[in-house]
């Protein structure tokens, strides 16, 4: 009986895996500024005067998710000196502009 390369061995371990391991690394990050724009239209949604639903929701947020600097973080840690980061007045009313800005032009232009 002849005997199998490693490598042989080793291509047929790789198969087995679970597809999913094999597609690559778990995101492990994620950008907090996401979350910051949530909570404000959460807040202040009945107050931009524009309509609210999921389309425009997420047209107010995508666009003033690009006026904002990203904030990622990689840890739990990360994510609390981020959160810490930004209760700084200056960067809450940066984010509350931001919000306040996209809901005027997806008002003038709404997508449905």
């Amino acid at each position: 009986m002849p005997v199998r390369p490693a490598l042989d061995t080793a291509r047929e371990k790789w198969y087995k895996k679970d597809r999913r391991e094999r597609s690559g690394p778990v995101k492990r990050y994620e950008n907090m500024m996401e979350g910051f724009v949530e909570e404000v239209l959460d807040i202040m949604g009945d107050s931009l005067g524009c309509c609210m639903c999921e389309q425009c929701r997420n047209d107010v947020a995508a666009h003033a998710l690009n006026q904002l600097p990203p904030r990622y973080v990689v840890s739990h840690m990360g994510g609390a000196i981020s959160k810490a980061d930004t209760m700084r007045i200056q960067h809450l009313t940066d984010v509350r502009t931001a919000v306040l800005q996209a809901a005027q032009v997806v008002k003038e232009h709404p997508r449905h």
